[in-house]
């Protein structure tokens, strides 16, 4: 015998469904005996449920099944990203990958969004950038460098929903979901512990007032090695594109392995670069490895680095389910929501196995 559920329930659950199999490019739905199998539910109720999305415009019933419809988009979004003007790239690989990854499922969502790029180094460009946010109904900060001010003068202006995507921005009255630095930091530790690495270099860029994400990662780690009474050591510098420069952070890395320091971790995994003359000199995995980020450098290198990537997959697809539900009216902007985005941990072949894990 089904259990008794509420219609308000199944049809909440079969609008999760349909947008599952939005981000998985599906476009179909199970028919009804299966679809009540699966909601632990009658017939009835999948019936009426599915008459209800029916009248939302988000599937089409027809003598060969539930066939998903394409989103009838009525607003306009926009992701904001510091980008270097002049060359056209990112400041932060993690946001850039954010981007890319929001940017491919909004796509099989059918959902449009705008990239709008902002350099903090040509304040000259502000006002025009300020006059097109007028253009969007909602816009979704991830890093990037804006005052105070700029974000209290959105609260008073009737202009788009703001969501923050990063611990950069703290103001109050606007929703957060964002990447959980502290926890990447703390993982990053627990990893190294585990593997038994107890003397680890830490590698950051240099830190200023702007720098939460970063000062985050590195509360968790030290959090976790203070607690299991191992000493680490934080390093800081500017990654420098100069091969004069790079040779000199190489060589500055490679020392660390002499001078007692057992494994690294990069809070950039951009920086795996400096441990190519460790690599090449068979030092890994005994002296340990650890990236940050996630990208395409640490997931292509010969060997593959073990990283901590910060859950850039279910943020973007976060990003789109409140798209998805605005579009179909069932959002709710709530600017008291922080939602935070859980690591995780990519295994690669630069630290020791886990022999307990």
């Amino acid at each position: 015998m089904r259990n008794y559920r509420k219609l308000a329930d199944v049809h909440k659950e079969l609008r999760e469904l349909v947008f599952s199999r939005r981000v998985k490019g599906e476009t179909r739905l199970d028919g009804e005996r299966s679809l009540a199998e699966l909601l632990h539910t009658g017939r009835p109720t999948v019936n009426k449920a599915l008459r209800l999305l029916e009248e939302d415009g988000l599937i089409q019933r027809t003598k060969s099944g539930v066939v998903i419809e394409p989103l009838r988009q009525k607003f306009r979004y926009a992701y904001v990203a510091a980008v270097h003007m002049i060359n056209n790239t990112f400041w932060f690989s993690a946001y850039k990958e954010l981007w890319l990854e929001l940017e491919r499922l909004a796509g099989r969502c059918g959902i449009g969004i705008e990239l709008l790029p902002y350099d903090s180094d040509l304040p000259e460009q502000l006002p025009e950038f300020q006059a097109r946010l007028t253009n969007f109904d909602a816009v979704f900060f991830s890093f990037a460098f804006f005052s105070k001010e700029f974000f209290e003068n959105l609260l008073r202006q009737e202009g788009p929903k703001v969501f923050f995507l990063s611990e950069l921005f703290t103001q109050e009255g606007f929703p957060l979901y964002a990447l959980d630095n502290f926890e990447s930091g703390a993982m990053a530790a627990r990893i190294l512990l585990e593997r038994g690495y107890r003397h680890p270099a830490l590698l950051a860029p240099k830190i200023n007032t702007s720098s939460i994400d970063f000062r985050r990662r590195i509360d968790g780690f030290s959090s976790v090695m203070e607690e299991a009474d191992s000493p680490f050591q934080l390093f800081s510098s500017k990654l420098l594109a100069g091969v004069e420069e790079l040779s000199l952070l190489q060589q500055c890395v490679t020392q660390l392995a002499r001078r007692g320091f057992d494994s690294i971790f990069f809070l950039d995994d951009q920086w795996v670069m400096l441990c190519e003359p460790l690599i090449e000199a068979g030092m890994t995995p005994e002296f340990g490895i650890l990236a940050f980020d996630g990208n395409m450098t640490a997931s292509t290198h010969t060997p593959p680095i073990d990283t901590v990537t910060p859950g850039t997959i279910p943020l973007a697809r976060k990003v789109c389910e409140i798209i998805f539900d605005w579009e179909t009216g069932y959002f709710r902007y709530d600017p008291s929501v922080h939602f935070r985005i859980a690591p995780e941990y990519l295994r690669g072949r630069t630290l020791r196995p886990c022999e307990n894990c």
